[in-house]
């Protein structure tokens, strides 16, 4: 018989008695055979083989993962089969954090206290990687990584198979605020043009105020301004103004409302407590030479970045949030328009079928949108519906002023399409709307009518816009995009009205004009070896003779010098620029970059332009000044900071911020920290570089503390710590947790029969903790002058450390 046969014999004889709790089957250790008659297949007896300590209970620290989602660190008695945790305050958090009833925690507390827990018979392969199907609670125990999973029936669990289980929101307060800005100077040719933004948020326990303000050479608005905040029942509360009503919840995504700016008090269903995963969050561009990349909504500039030649990404977090077409234009230094084209935006995390309600009372007003032209009172409520787990049904009516309106919607997704329907009307009023996406094809169609006397009008409007946009790969370096825009309106041209002695009106006129524009655009991009790139962009009206044609290339000279030459038509009239650009990085954070070339047109002349460009978690910026021989010179300035403000300080972040919390790491603080998100199992960690890690919102996070790597021990004589939190946009947490000092030496060990021991456990009140390198190699955390390990059965001492960073220790049998 062989040891592996040996020691599967004996765990079936050890441990052989299972008991019922409630119909629910746990676990419960039950020795009724003595080990002092077993022997291995040599003769020698078990208990003084090398193998005894494997079978004996040892005490130490255990990492206990449930379904490989929740993760703590217990301290525990493990051998090969067996584990009782050693504290059952401890357990019991660990326990109820799982989700398990609490008339069975009692229960399972009872057998730990009495006897501890078997390994799972069910257990099939690794004990790393197996999986139990359950029917009360199972424990494999993973001896030699000393890790202990936990499997649990259905039965045992607070919720009900396929309900959802809702996050508990426990961040610290916190402050993340975003400042950007941009600025556009001619020297007298045009009046300067700008733009300052303020946005952040400020999150703490289960709330978070949002605000977003933004200031322009023709105009100052307060985009958004609100207080959110979760609820009992798994609802939530919004008070405030916002831009877009879409990243509420579902059914306000659903609501033909969902992309109007509001004032008032909304209530809903809070989905983002059970998930908040967006996808895709960026927006690819092309750029053949340095420059800037603009991006408008509604012809508004919303939002700026310098860009150097290449691919580039906009993280849509930086943009306003909701489901609309943006125009993206891609400008030289010298602000010539290299590349234009409009995108289908989705920036809602709202797009999924789960049961959803939404109630909204307050005002509205604006002149961008066909619902409320002026301040109006609006009450608003919808619905939404699963019929499967790819569809739901919207059903929903709002009050505007005296006028009512009725809308439904459906909504279907599966990767990778998702479509979303809207309809609604009344009272002289009609709205549809579609929005599609399939992979890189997105489609966008709005019709909007009204009939004379809607809303205080005095005539009938009427708007549609269609879009239509494509991306794809011809090659691995070749990439294109195409695309179809429509809009036409039917609006009143003017108005005026003439008036008696009393001021009442006698006289209302008015011209309707219809308008309309059909555009086809394509881009196309190709990428040589060595970083040589052609591109050619076109555009053109289909209702008239106007067209555009740009084809650039861009050539390498060598390390820091690049050559770009670009031919454009735009009807009748053809130009070329062609520059030589010499760029080079000054530091880490700084580059700067030269450019000198010629433009050939009917009015040709020569330019220059030096641009300066910073990067850094504090600032990231350029400043480009262009100039040409003729007279003409322009100044373009770009700057975004985002900080990050807690209770011990300010830091930076060149992190994404809207949709994110953060992970601080305190000045004092010198041990390892992990931060696991258990949504997708990824892991983070900090380094000697990095102070602070951003985490997804609403998504259970866990932080791991450990001292290991250290001479320092936490204030409990505990090695490690674990801590799960779930975020709110904005909230911080700041790992900073007490140590004391503490010796550190590394432990070679042997046993008795002077073989390399395979577990090693303290004994003793010096002995801190211990953790295994390698077979044989331990590092052990101790105080005092003396250190006493247990290892396999046997004892393993020695007096005089002194502070040694290694030592040799054989082991005696007790």
């Amino acid at each position: 018989m062989t040891l592996k046969d040996t020691l599967f014999f004996l765990s079936i004889s050890i441990y052989c008695s299972q008991s019922l709790a409630d119909k629910s089957e746990l676990a419960i250790l039950s020795p009724n055979k003595s080990t002092t008659d077993l022997v291995l297949a040599g003769g020698i007896n078990l208990n003084v083989s090398r193998y005894a300590g494997i079978i004996t209970p040892e005490s130490g620290t255990v990492k206990v993962l449930f379904d490989g989602v929740t993760e703590s660190t217990l301290n525990a008695k493990i051998s090969l089969d067996t584990v009782q945790f050693q504290d059952n305050v401890q357990f019991e958090s660990f326990l109820k954090n799982v989700g398990i009833r609490e008339k069975y925690i009692e229960k399972i507390l009872n057998q730990n206290t009495r006897v501890g827990f078997v390994h799972s018979q069910g257990c099939q392969g690794p004990r790393s990687e197996c999986i139990v199907v359950s029917k009360g609670i199972d424990f494999v125990v993973d001896y030699y990584n000393q890790t202990i999973r936990l499997f649990v029936a259905p039965e045992l669990l607070g919720k009900s198979v396929g309900e959802n289980s809702y996050l508990t929101l426990n961040g610290e307060l916190g402050i993340i605020n975003n400042l950007s800005g941009y600025y556009y100077e001619t020297f007298g040719r045009y009046d300067p043009t700008y733009y300052i933004r303020d946005q952040g948020v400020v999150g703490a326990g289960a709330g978070f105020i949002r605000y977003n303000i933004y200031r322009s050479d023709y105009q100052n608005n307060v985009d958004e301004l609100y207080y959110s905040r979760a609820l009992i029942a798994d609802n939530k509360i919004l008070v405030g103004r916002t831009q877009s009503n879409g990243n509420f919840n579902p059914s306000s995504a659903q609501s033909i409302f969902s992309d109007i700016s509001v004032t008032g008090i909304r209530f809903g269903t809070a989905e983002e407590l059970v998930d908040r995963s967006y996808g895709k969050k960026t927006f690819s561009y092309y750029s053949p030479s340095t420059g800037i990349v603009e991006v408008s909504k509604d012809n508004i500039l919303v939002y700026a970045i310098a860009t150097q030649a290449g691919y580039g990404e906009i993280n849509l977090a930086n943009l306003p949030y909701g489901q609309y077409n943006a125009l993206v234009q891609v400008k030289s230094s010298s602000g010539i328009v290299v590349s234009s084209q409009n995108v289908l935006i989705n920036n809602t995390g709202s797009f999924n079928s789960d049961f959803s309600w939404h109630l909204f009372v307050g005002n509205s007003g604006s002149s961008d949108n066909e619902f409320v032209r002026k301040n109006t009172e609006v009450i608003e409520s919808g619905v939404q519906l699963p019929v499967n787990t790819l569809t739901a049904l919207y059903v929903g009516g709002a009050k505007v002023d005296k006028n009512t309106i009725y809308s439904t919607g459906l909504m279907f997704q599966k990767e990778p399409i998702s479509v979303s329907l809207k309809m609604g009307g009344g009272q002289g009023f009609r709205h549809y709307e579609m929005k599609s996406y399939l992979e890189r094809l997105s489609l966008s169609w709005k019709k909007t009518s009204t009939g004379k006397n809607w809303n205080g009008l005095k005539s009938s409007t009427d708007n549609t816009t269609l879009s239509a946009g494509y991306n794809f790969n011809v090659m691995s370096n070749v990439s294109a995009n195409v695309g179809y825009i429509y809009s036409s309106s039917m609006r009143p041209d003017y108005f005026y009205a003439n008036t008696d002695h009393l001021g009442m009106e006698s006289e209302f006129r008015y011209k309707k004009n219809n308008y309309s524009n059909k555009n086809l655009y394509a881009n196309m991009y190709y990428n040589f070896p060595g970083g040589n790139s052609l591109y050619l962009n076109t555009y053109k009206e289909l209702r008239g003779n106007d067209y555009s044609v740009s084809l650039g290339m861009n050539i390498s000279l060598g390390k820091n010098s690049r050559f770009n030459s670009s031919f454009y038509k735009n009807g009748a009239d053809i130009t070329n620029s062609s520059t030589v650009d010499y760029a080079k990085r000054l530091s880490d954070n700084w580059s700067h970059s030269v450019s000198v070339g010629r433009y050939f047109s009917n009015d040709s002349y020569n330019s220059a332009t030096y641009s300066l460009s910073h990067n850094s978690n504090e600032v990231r910026g350029a400043g480009y000044y262009y100039a040409t021989d003729n007279g003409q010179s322009q100044l373009t300035l770009t700057a975004d900071s985002t900080q990050i403000i807690n209770s011990n300080g300010i830091y930076f972040t060149s992190s994404s911020w809207k949709d994110n919390a953060f992970i601080i790491r305190g000045k004092d603080a010198k041990y390892d920290i992990s931060v696991r998100n258990m949504t997708d199992n990824t892991t983070r960690y900090f380094d000697s570089d990095t102070n602070i890690i951003s985490v997804p919102v609403y998504n259970k996070v866990m932080v791991n503390s450990d001292t290991s790597g250290s001479n320092l021990i936490f204030e409990n004589y505990q090695t490690k710590k674990s801590r799960s939190f779930a975020l709110v946009p904005g909230s911080t947490v700041m790992v900073s947790d007490k140590t004391i000092s503490a010796n550190s030496v590394i432990v070679t060990l042997k046993n008795s029969n002077n073989q390399y021991a395979r577990t090693a456990f303290c004994n003793g009140d010096s002995c801190i903790a211990v953790s295994r390198l390698n077979q044989g190699v331990f590092r052990v955390k101790y105080t005092g002058d003396s250190l006493t390990l247990r290892s396999e059965g046997e004892q393993c001492s020695t007096s005089e450390i002194n502070k040694r960073k290694y030592v040799s220790i054989t082991c005696q049998k007790i």
